[in-house]
């Protein structure tokens, strides 16, 4: 840290991230190591007013034993103004939970968003938890699976009374822990979104009764129940059928050890409010699935119904397709990757320009016809409706591959692709056409292919050329995949819009420094552009890049963090920075039009322009078309006349 000698200039918000990763080899003293990193770090708090996250992270140990990790005690009291806190270590002992309970009473009255995880049955509790009057989300989560968390009674009484939670994920929970999570769910009237892993539970009936009381909570999610019965069935009906707010619900729970289908589509068939129902459908009969997807007929509000896991056979798949289609709800229902059967009934009308799905899952393309190929993506390339796609692609490149290379270039409005090749040429193909599209926001691919030199050249050349993708996650399984992250880290030397960047090779090497770097190049631009629209400054930097992300969802996003404007008002800023841009044109490129002097003509010349020509001719230049002073000199140039 010394020799990086950090300087952070970012105005706020900033972030702070300490991993611990020791290397015994190096033949340096862990303890006297992680003082000194320590003291830096605490340093680099007390120093810079722009750090409101704090995270630290401690790597799975691999049955090494690694000492508890703490933050040096002589500073704790310097840390202030922080928003995030995120620990995530090996364990947390009595004295680490100490120190963890002072930074949180110092910052009680700051801190919006705490994470605390650990990998080791722990009995130390937070006793500040239940302070943090100004905390949004809370994510609170144990390794150890046969043992509950000692901060769910502080966390369950904050969430009673909090004026300001939003978010709360506990895993696991105990059974103990149901009726008081359910009663501080009942009183509860700013949370909107809860997870639990409930497991450990023999039963969770009482949080589907507190959720018939709570008018506030938009998400629920629970997590590996195996206890299902007519009871747990019952429950959850009723809930639908009562429940007036909730948006959000996602079962994971074994729903084949009870056929009890009918009671929830009934249920689901009164429910107004649903829009998004995701459930493990795993040896769930498929008549059961079927049940459920009758109340669509009635159901209108339900736009998602997502069955993960359905199994059947040929026959069974086609004659569910047939009704979906017949009910016209092939749109809202989910079944994991549309098969061959499926398809044959309905691929004319999956990607159709009016009654297409939002989201379309495939299996690999070579398993197939060539006409259902055909028909979806020639139909995808100019789709406006699907936003979600899913594809892969096994085999050598042919006309199945083209024809999803060609979907690529001209489609315009798909924000998530999940690719995963396994080709070494497909994947160059479909590489070089991912260059050409604009509208992918969200890249999830899994190369699965040698680093061959033509693959490396078309990964380099996709993160060059790319105008559209702002995040990216890749998985390089090969046992060479290490050797892509050289191209990756030559490609994104010279991307300005990826802001988001997780990488994992086969080995477990992770996103280079290089990778990282520009990703915080990036980030930094983001935030000028949020500046310039706030009017924090005006300069011709800030203008450049509010260009750059100008119309992309990414600036608002992060603007209505940074600034706590709603959506409607962001739009509106937005558009008033637009405003001044145009006006202010000159002023930021630097040309000063009455300088401008022309010899004489029969016709009009720049020099007698108007103030309303001027802004016309503003209005089809970017920033960027008049060089700066420091881009002259970058190139080796004289600053340009104005």
């Amino acid at each position: 840290m010394r020799t990086l000698g950090l300087e952070l200039e970012e105005s706020m918000p900033g972030a702070l991230l300490l991993q611990w990763s020791f290397d015994a080899q190096m033949g340096l003293d862990q303890v006297t190591t992680a003082r000194e990193a320590s003291l830096l770090a605490s340093s680099l708090l007390r120093q810079h007013r722009c750090i409101q996250d704090l995270s630290m992270i401690d790597p799975y140990s691999n049955g090494l034993h690694r000492g508890t990790p703490a933050i040096s005690k002589p500073h704790l009291d310097t840390v202030t103004g922080l928003e995030t806190l995120h620990i995530d270590v090996d364990e947390i002992d009595e004295n680490f939970a100490a120190q963890i309970d002072a930074i949180m009473e110092r910052n009680r009255s700051t801190l919006k968003k705490v994470h605390v995880s650990d990998r080791r049955r722990r009995h130390s509790r937070l006793r500040m938890m239940e302070s943090l009057v100004a905390c949004e989300y809370i994510v609170l989560k144990s390794c150890i699976s046969d043992s509950g968390i000692p901060d769910v009674d502080s966390m369950a009484k904050l969430m009673g009374v909090s004026t300001t939670l939003k978010e709360v994920s506990v895993q696991p929970i105990r059974q103990v822990d149901v009726s008081v999570i359910a009663k501080a769910l009942e009183m509860s009237r700013t949370l909107t979104e809860l997870s639990l892993h409930v497991r450990l539970c023999e039963s969770i009936e009482e949080l589907f009764g507190a959720l018939e009381l709570n008018k506030s909570l938009k998400e629920l999610s629970l997590w590996g129940f195996e206890r299902v019965n007519m009871r747990f069935m019952r429950a959850v009906a009723s809930a639908m059928e009562n429940n007036t707010t909730l948006m959000s619900l996602n079962i994971d729970a074994r729903l084949d050890q009870c056929e009890g289908m009918q009671l929830w589509s009934q249920a689901l068939s009164k429910n107004c409010t649903l829009h998004v129902l995701i459930l493990s459908c795993w040896s769930v009969p498929i008549a059961e699935v079927s049940v459920l997807c009758k109340a669509l007929r009635v159901n209108k509000t339900l736009k998602a119904l997502r069955l993960l896991g359905v199994d059947a056979t040929n026959e069974e798949r086609t004659s569910l397709a047939r009704q979906l289609l017949a009910d016209e709800c092939y749109d809202r229902v989910v079944l994991g990757a549309w098969t061959e059967p499926c398809l044959r009934i309905l691929s004319p009308v999956l990607a159709s320009p009016k009654k297409s799905a939002q989201m379309i899952l495939l299996p690999p393309i070579g398993e197939l016809s060539l006409d259902i190929v055909k028909v979806l993506f020639n139909d995808l390339a100019s789709n406006r409706r699907v936003k979600r796609l899913s594809v892969c692609v096994e085999h050598d490149p042919d006309t199945r591959v083209a024809l999803v290379c060609e979907a690529l270039k001209k489609n315009r409005f798909i924000q998530l692709l999940h690719l995963t090749v396994s080709n070494g040429n497909s994947a160059n193909e479909i590489l070089r056409a991912l260059s050409l599209n604009t509208g992918i926001r969200q890249l999830e691919m899994c190369l699965e292919v040698p680093p061959a030199d033509e693959t490396m050249a078309a990964l380099s050349g996709m993160l060059l050329h790319n105008k559209g993708i702002t995040s990216i996650s890749a998985l390089l399984y090969h046992e060479e995949g290490r050797k892509f992250l050289d191209s990756l880290a030559q490609g994104m030397s010279g991307n300005r819009l990826i802001l988001d960047f997780r990488c994992c090779s086969s080995d477990g090497i992770n996103v280079p420094c290089t990778v990282l770097d520009s990703v915080r190049r990036n980030k930094a631009a983001l935030n000028r552009a949020v500046e310039f629209v706030l009017r924090h400054r005006e300069d011709r930097r800030g203008a450049e890049c509010f260009e750059l992300f100008v119309g992309r969802s990414c600036l608002m996003t992060h603007l209505t963090e940074v600034s706590g404007l709603s959506y409607v008002q962001a739009r509106h800023e937005v558009g008033a920075a637009e405003h001044r841009l145009r006006e202010k044109y000159f002023v930021l490129t630097g040309i000063v039009g009455r300088s401008v002097s022309c010899w004489p003509a029969d016709s009009t010349q720049i020099d007698a322009l108007n103030a309303d020509c001027w802004r016309s001719l503003a209005s089809y230049l970017r920033i960027s078309d008049v060089p700066g002073d420091y881009d002259s000199v970058a190139k080796g140039m004289p600053p340009p006349l104005r």
